[in-house]
Order: C-alpha cells, then structure tokens, then sequence
C-alpha cells in the first residue's frame, strides 16, 4: 500500500535514485504524517539492502523529512460531568459512558462485551478485541457498576444492539451512530473516558501494573512485564480505588496551578 505512493520512481535504477525523488514522494502522496513516515521507512529499508549489496554508498534516506502529526487532543470529564451522568444511569448512551469511565475500555471492546463472559459474583469480566496484552484479559467490576450490568444482562451482548453480519467487525457501523450522538451530548470523544479512567486511577495512587493490566496496555517496564504477577482481587482492589467524587476536585486544582 505504500509502495504504491512511489510511482513517481518505479522506473529508476535505484542506485540513480537521489534524495529529491524520495522526498517528493513523500511530499506529493497527500497522507497523514503517519503515512509519510511508512513511505520513509520503505526507502530507509530499500537503502539498507541496497547499500548491504554494494548497489549504493550513500543512504540518502537518512535525511528524509516527514509532516508531524498532531497529537490528538484528549479531554478529560469533569466531577461534575461524571455526576451528571451517573445521575442518569439506566438511559442509553448514558449507561455505555458510565461503563467505559468505570473500567477503561475502548468502544469496540464495549460493544463486544457478552454476558456469558460477565462473572457478577467475583466482579470480572473477560474480554479484549485490539492488541496481544488486551486479548482474553479480564477487569475487574467496580461496585458502582455491579447493577448497571445486571440492568443489561438479557441478551446475548451487555449491550445488545442490532449487529451486522457483514462487516469485519459487526460494531463498526454503530460505533459511528453511537459517537456522533455521545458528541453532540457532552462534547467529548469515547476515547476521553478511558484518559479518564487511567487519570483517575494514577491520581489514586493505583499500582501501575494493574493499570496496565485492567486497559490491555503492555508495561514499558521489562521486569514489570516480565516477572511482576497480579491476582484477580489485587485488580478489584485497584479498580475500588477509583472515586471520581474524592479524588477529581483536589487533580483539577492542581493542574489549574
């Protein structure tokens, strides 16, 4: 997918290939800066075998350029925001934000949860759908949660909303939906609830392997990610630790600071 951006050179023996031909293709191929950086990567690899076989002495890739791309902009909810919203528990939309504030998950992972994988009793769940460390991994329920999920527990999915049978990922088309109605609600994107929820449980002192264990995230820690073990109840435990009321007027403060 990304050779293709380099028609512009197809026909050039490589060891004729400059700098200004890698470059343009980079700047005429109208990507986003993470599509740019692919294209540098293609030419950084193309020069290392190239210079490898004594084709090149010289990787002119080295100095290849690329648009930043902007971070996006993450915003966290607000006490207040969160009472709102817990105040409204049992309405659509409402329900969905509450759960993904309460345990981290991203909006596909919401919408994949099935009940036959909720474990009320010893407050788990198992589920993850995106990397090798969210796979099969289980989170803890918080209390606050416990009669939220039984609220929703009589399908075959916590929230059971008609699903596509053709789409790779029969969520896809009602994450669309679902967003663009949430937006127009509070003025924030899914994702802000698991910012959100990560805060929260730092500014609580949480452990941060749990952290990383609840989200799905891989310790950057090797020794943490290697030989660092955590039970179930060390999860709920850490998850019980999280009260947006007591801990988010005294984080506000401090950032305004």
């Amino acid at each position: 997918s990304i050779y293709k951006h380099c028609k512009a050179v197809y026909n050039l023996q490589y060891k004729k290939l400059r700098k200004f031909h890698m470059q343009s293709c980079i700047d005429l191929c109208g990507k986003s800066g993470s599509s740019q950086t692919h294209i540098k990567n293609l030419f950084t690899t193309l020069d290392k075998y190239a210079y490898d076989q004594d084709i090149i002495n010289k990787c002119y890739s080295a100095n290849l350029t690329t648009t930043t791309t902007e971070t996006k902009k993450r915003v966290l909810f607000t006490k207040d925001e969160i009472k709102d919203i817990e105040a409204h528990a049992g309405q659509q939309y409402y329900d969905e934000t509450l759960f993904m504030l309460y345990t981290g998950c991203r909006v596909s992972e919401m919408l994949s949860v099935k009940c036959e994988n909720i474990d009320l009793q010893n407050r788990t769940l198992t589920l993850g759908v995106k990397t090798a460390a969210g796979k099969n991994r289980i989170i803890p329920i918080h209390k606050k949660l416990v009669p939220l999920i039984e609220t929703h527990t009589g399908g075959t999915y916590l929230f059971d909303y008609p699903r596509s049978t053709k789409a790779k990922h029969p969520e896809s088309a009602l994450q669309t939906s679902f967003l663009t109605a949430w937006c127009k609600l509070f003025n924030h994107n899914t994702h802000d609830c698991r910012h959100t929820f990560r805060t929260a449980l730092d500014k609580a002192g949480a452990n941060k392997v749990c952290i990383d264990l609840i989200m799905g995230h891989q310790s950057s820690d090797v020794g943490e990610r290697v030989y660092t073990h955590k039970t179930i109840q060390e999860l709920i435990a850490t998850i019980d630790l999280l009260d947006y009321s007591k801990y988010w007027d005294s984080w506000f403060k401090c950032t305004e600071n």
